[in-house]
């Protein structure tokens, strides 16, 4: 049997445990950006490259987190700008990648996010006072949180990259009766994926209650 405790003093006691804390992409302070994430902003080039197709795009990043988003993203466009925000390092493969993609690459930190209106980019504004106009954004900064504190506290098996292994049938992790689903998983981040894990592992929870309600 499982004790939940809430940071609100609220107590849950439960059979079974299904962990969906999923990971938190590192993101820019910016205010003018959420309101344009996902519309015309983006951080995933799997679910939402094809949105670049042929327009100008700027790729606010870090180092060589956001020169591999720009180069995976020339699939799509070559007119592309890349705004090194934090102005970190980008090793001589990229680089030479960069400039045979002829990607102009600016390093200065941005001081705005440049709207025309709620939710549709337009560009951004640099601390030294300059404007670069863009169509489409995209976010690579690298340093994303996944959340495992849960799953580490259990004693539950995670990979290299924090991310939690789980039975690919089952989606049960390591410790018996906890199971995850989602993005907090080993697998691509994509949101059909993750309603899949959560579909399997509610049919074996299920099945373990079942189980348990008939044990004596």
């Amino acid at each position: 049997m499982f004790l939940v405790h809430t940071e609100n003093h609220g107590l849950f006691q439960a059979a079974t445990l299904l962990l969906a804390t999923g990971i938190m992409d590192r993101l820019p302070p910016f205010p003018q950006l959420l309101p344009c994430l996902g519309l015309t902003i983006y951080v995933c080039p799997d679910c939402d490259g094809f949105e670049v197709s042929g327009r100008r795009t700027i790729v606010l990043g870090s180092g060589n987190t956001g020169a591999q988003m720009v180069l995976t993203l020339t699939y799509w466009t070559s007119d592309m700008i890349y705004i090194n925000h934090e102005q970190q390092n980008i090793d001589s493969k990229r680089l030479k990648q960069l400039a045979a993609h002829r990607i102009e690459r600016v390093d200065a930190p941005i001081s705005e996010i440049l709207c025309e209106s709620e939710g549709i980019f337009s560009g951004v504004k640099l601390a030294d006072g300059r404007e670069i106009r863009g169509d489409r954004g995209f976010i690579a900064f690298g340093g994303n949180e996944v959340r495992t504190t849960l799953a580490e506290q259990l004693g539950i098996k995670l990979a290299d990259n924090k991310h939690i292994e789980v039975d690919p049938r089952t989606k049960m992790t390591s410790l018996n009766r906890v199971w995850a689903a989602g993005d907090v998983n080993v697998h691509s981040e994509q949101l059909t994926i993750a309603m899949g894990d959560g579909a399997q592992a509610a049919i074996w929870i299920h099945k373990t209650l079942l189980q348990l309600a008939r044990t004596p």
